[in-house]
């Protein structure tokens, strides 16, 4: 495997890249000169950058799927304010062939911190059937394991392109916090 050298959140335009990304959508189009071209969605672990195909595009389409890994090659420019990849090739590779920790979502926060103020926001949930529940799951002696299928489950779901943000990570704690502020019921 490959050393990653570049992630897309610290891409910078003039950079000439050749790295794995999911392909995470793609589709093809047709240009103002007439051409087709290639519109794909690329993603690693940072975030996801826009990427064009220009030359071949009919027949390359045909060849790449999505969600998939492919190595990509190109030149990182800005279109209209936003950073985007010219393709200059694009294979499809194994997921044996690949570092998967590229495509995993990861925190730098300390995970026990991180989690006693998970426990600090449930405990000021007002309604008692809900609170309790949560109760029930941040003691839980298995709360590891819950927490690493909740992590699964969500990396699962980022592969059939359903955005989630991962618990523990730089959102921090978005759903507990909504059910913090969600009005009473009468």
């Amino acid at each position: 495997m490959k050393t990653r050298e570049k992630y897309v959140s610290n891409l910078s335009e003039g950079d000439v890249i050749t790295e794995s990304f999911i392909i995470e959508s793609k589709n093809l189009a047709t240009a103002r000169n007439g051409k087709p071209y290639i519109n794909l969605t690329l993603r690693d672990k940072t975030g996801t950058i826009n990427a064009k195909i220009w030359d071949d595009a009919d027949i390359i389409f045909s060849q790449i799927g999505s969600s998939q890994f492919a190595e990509v090659s190109g030149l990182i420019e800005s279109y209209q304010g936003k950073l985007q990849l010219k393709v200059t090739s694009i294979r499809s590779i194994k997921s044996e062939k690949v570092n998967m920790n590229d495509f995993v979502a990861t925190t730098t926060k300390d995970i026990e911190k991180t989690f006693k103020e998970l426990c600090d926001i449930c405990s000021t949930v007002k309604d008692k059937n809900l609170s309790g529940l949560l109760s029930i799951f941040l003691s839980d002696e298995e709360l590891p394991t819950w927490l690493l299928f909740f992590s699964l489950f969500v990396w699962l779901q980022r592969w059939r392109h359903v955005h989630y943000q991962w618990l523990l990570t730089t959102n921090r704690f978005a759903f507990p916090e909504q059910i913090v502020l969600l009005p009473k019921r009468k």
